[in-house]
């Protein structure tokens, strides 16, 4: 579970297994990790991952813990050599490259092939002047700029032809099939969650955003006291576990948001 509240964001979030896993006793196949980092010009820089591994692999788990650790430090590690305003989406492939990299590695070190270490990946980078996205597979990444209604989501979830069907970093044509966007200033909002929330959170036919969902998370995160915020993480997993929510998805379930705090200045 992720709480973080460092100017100019507060942050929540959480992974937790879905119901079919835990009725079958499979550990939580999803993964997150937060950062706070600063790029070459001092600026906080707000990076999120995550990730989902496959349930026909058999170290989907490490797979997905290994991506987001990777993604979060190649990143970081760039970012103290450049100001973000001048990364391109190209920047934000590269680290997802040097993440799927980690994970290719990890699979020949155990001389297991790489779809034992499939998962999909999603992930963004963001500061006040805006930042990019970058995905491969299924989840979602939303965002809103401050003084506008509504949600925007940044990329399509990549979908095959039958429902459960989608891409994983390890795939061999992941380079060709990895996406990424540029964020837009004036954020006032991100999230990202993993496929186990799409059905609570978008329209998958019509492919749009439920905004009351984020719109709920965004408010309690805002409204909560500095006291408040470090239990914002275990209500938030308490409900990707409810009946509630496994109802609508028994699937592993990860949900990240982040909300610019009050008074912090927003770049035009």
């Amino acid at each position: 579970m992720t709480q973080k509240r460092a100017a100019p964001w507060c942050l929540a979030g959480a992974s937790v297994a879905g119901s079919s896993h835990t009725a079958g006793g499979v550990p939580c196949q999803d993964r997150h990790c937060t950062r706070i980092a600063e790029d070459r010009d001092g600026a906080a820089i707000l990076i999120i991952a995550v990730a989902d591994g496959a349930g026909s692999a058999s170290q989907a788990e490490a797979a997905a813990e290994l991506a987001v650790q990777s993604f979060v430090n190649a990143a970081s590690y760039a970012l103290k050599g450049m100001p973000l305003a001048s990364a391109s989406p190209d920047a934000g492939t590269d680290w997802m490259r040097a993440a799927r990299q980690s994970v290719l590695d990890a699979a020949a070190t155990s001389a297991l092939a790489p779809r034992d270490y499939a998962c999909t990946f999603a992930a963004c980078v963001v500061g006040t002047g805006g930042g990019l996205a970058v995905q491969i597979g299924d989840g979602v990444i939303v965002w809103r700029t401050a003084g506008q209604p509504g949600w925007t989501l940044a990329m399509q979830p990549q979908k095959g032809e039958y429902r459960n069907e989608t891409r994983f970093l390890t795939d061999a044509d992941a380079d060709a099939c990895m996406l990424s966007c540029q964020l837009p200033a004036g954020l006032s909002g991100v999230a990202v969650c993993s496929d186990g929330l799409e059905d609570l959170c978008m329209d998958r036919a019509a492919g749009t955003i439920f905004a009351p969902f984020f719109d709920a998370v965004s408010a309690t995160i805002l409204a909560a006291s500095e006291t408040q915020a470090d239990e914002l993480p275990t209500a938030m997993a308490r409900y990707l576990a409810s009946d509630a929510a496994n109802a609508v998805s028994d699937d592993d379930k990860t949900l990240v948001v982040a909300v610019r705090l009050p008074d912090q200045p927003v770049a035009p």
